[in-house]
């Protein structure tokens, strides 16, 4: 078992104020959404796990269940935090905080879940029945095994996600930190993707539907989403209405699946409004 240690596993941003926990989305290191992070540290204590993905020497397993990811935040919250604290989770890192506070609720007060990625029923059924080598064929998994891995510099990694239509609504202040903390690189080799996208693939090819864990829930809920899309459809977005109780349903159809990181600032004042309109409920 991995010991986690800060800096290599996990970041603190601030000390002062409710707890915090973030978890980012599938392929996107924590220090991605520093800007988004920045507005969270000025009035909780943040810290954030890093997604195994990004630890040094690891390697997905032959079977890939995303509930890996929810044992390794139970497992960081149980040994660095003291304190209940509020899950606030982006895609990925929603559900599988969402996976986390159901099966330990005593580690979160409130969950705070922007646009938490999942397959359809069906889709979720078939997609471990499925061989990678023939999963590989369906997007996203296709685009994601085929895009580059290794750039020449900081810069022309910010180019090329300059032009991908994912990045359109993300300003060029936003995407330059992105470009900054998506990348590595040692000595005088080429800026290497620190969320490999070998693991970034294999997720996509391992989503679950959670429309039984968000009625499951017992936790208090702010739930947040931008435009519908692929990742996170209507379809989802009114099932979870539907079924969920204490639940805040928050949205801002200006921007799309990466709301923290296209809007920051819109995004954190959501949380906010979300979290005052629970405490008022």
């Amino acid at each position: 078992m991995t010991h986690l240690i800060e800096g290599i596993h996990f970041d603190k941003f601030s000390r002062h104020g409710e707890h915090v926990h973030f978890y980012g989305a599938n392929g996107f290191p924590t220090k991605v959404y520093r800007s988004f992070i920045n507005l969270l540290a000025e009035n909780y204590t943040v810290s954030s796990l890093h997604n195994r993905a990004t630890w040094p020497n690891q390697h997905p397993p032959k079977k890939l269940n995303w509930s890996i990811y929810a044992d390794d935040l139970i497992r960081y919250l149980d040994s660095y935090i003291k304190h209940p604290v509020i899950g606030i989770g982006h895609s990925m890192g929603a559900t599988t905080t969402l996976l986390a506070a159901i099966k330990r609720p005593d580690l979160f007060c409130k969950l705070v879940l922007i646009e938490p990625a999942m397959s359809s029923p069906v889709v979720s059924k078939l997609l471990p029945l499925i061989p990678f080598q023939l999963a590989k064929r369906i997007q996203p998994i296709k685009y994601t095994v085929k895009k580059p891995a290794q750039w020449r510099s900081e810069q022309e990694f910010y180019n090329d996600c300059r032009q991908r239509r994912v990045f359109k609504r993300i300003s060029d202040e936003n995407l330059a930190v992105l470009a900054k903390h998506s990348l590595y690189q040692e000595l005088e080799q080429l800026n290497t993707l620190k969320f490999p996208k070998i693991w970034e693939a294999r997720n996509y090819a391992s989503a679950p539907n959670i429309y039984k864990q968000f009625a499951k829930n017992t936790l208090p809920v702010v739930a947040i989403r931008g435009k519908p899309s692929a990742y996170f459809s209507n379809k989802s977005w009114e099932k979870w209405q539907q079924i969920a109780t204490n639940t805040i349903f928050q949205e801002d159809l200006n921007f799309g699946h990466l709301f923290p990181l296209e809007s920051p600032q819109k995004c954190a004042a959501l949380i906010d409004n979300g979290l005052t309109l629970l405490k008022n409920k």
